[in-house]
């Protein structure tokens, strides 16, 4: 008698959705990014509901924008299946929106349909994101021509306070790195990565507006798992 046994493993080959759009304004912005973070959790209510109610919020939402319709919408690989919250996050950051699930295999096209309905424009889309998606905040002080008073001493604060005891950017040596003055435009450019992604974005826009300056994001996914940032390392002090 032969014997063979194999031990094997399933595999969910899902990733991380983030998607970054920009608008006209900030009031224009907070509105798209509450508008859709209801509609997030409209939609996940519904599915936990058990699809009882038909249309699901998508549906009505896509008809109601006058969206490019599509039956599978919000459904299987289209939305998150497999974490303890399926509904995706939503949040503005100045003039930009940012939708974004750490595991899913993606999300719907709508979103970036719908930041250009708006008159926004879709900046990053990172589909199916396997290591860590960096967040590259350029902070600047909003001014009249080249003057702006007091700049030095807010961009100063703003690092102390991100340095601080409990904050997300002292709890790792691979969580920060920053360049001041010499990147074009801005004042302030930190390159970041947090384990929660919009956790991290939501206590450095804080900080920002508490010294009251102004930031724009943009993402990347990491080349590698080890060190995310190093490739930042010996451009950024």
């Amino acid at each position: 008698m032969k014997i063979k046994i194999w031990n094997a493993f399933a595999s969910n080959n899902s990733g991380s959705y983030t998607i970054v759009g920009s608008f006209s304004n900030k009031e224009l912005a907070s509105e798209i990014a509450l508008e859709l973070k209801d509609l997030m959790q409209a939609h996940t209510d519904w599915l936990e509901d058990s699809k009882s109610i038909a249309p699901s919020p998508l549906h009505t939402f896509v008809e109601q924008k006058n969206l490019t319709p599509d039956p599978e919408i919000g459904t299987s690989d289209n939305w998150p299946e497999y974490s303890r919250n399926i509904s995706p996050q939503v949040m503005a950051i100045d003039y930009q929106v940012v939708i974004h699930h750490h595991y899913t295999v993606t999300l719907p096209a709508l979103f970036g349909e719908y930041f250009y309905a708006r008159g926004g424009r879709v900046e990053t889309e990172l589909n199916h994101a396997h290591n860590s998606v960096i967040g590259i905040f350029n902070i600047y002080q909003e001014c009249q021509g080249h003057w702006k008073p007091g700049v030095s001493a807010k961009l100063a604060a703003l690092l102390a306070e991100l340095q601080s005891n409990g904050s997300p950017f002292s709890a790792s040596n691979r969580a920060i790195s920053w360049e001041a003055g010499k990147m074009e435009n801005f004042d302030l450019t930190i390159a970041a990565v947090f384990d929660d992604l919009l956790e991290g974005f939501t206590v450095i826009n804080k900080a920002v507006q508490a010294q009251d300056l102004t930031m724009n994001l943009q993402i990347m996914e990491a080349f590698t798992k080890d060190d995310p940032l190093g490739f930042f390392r010996p451009l950024m002090k």
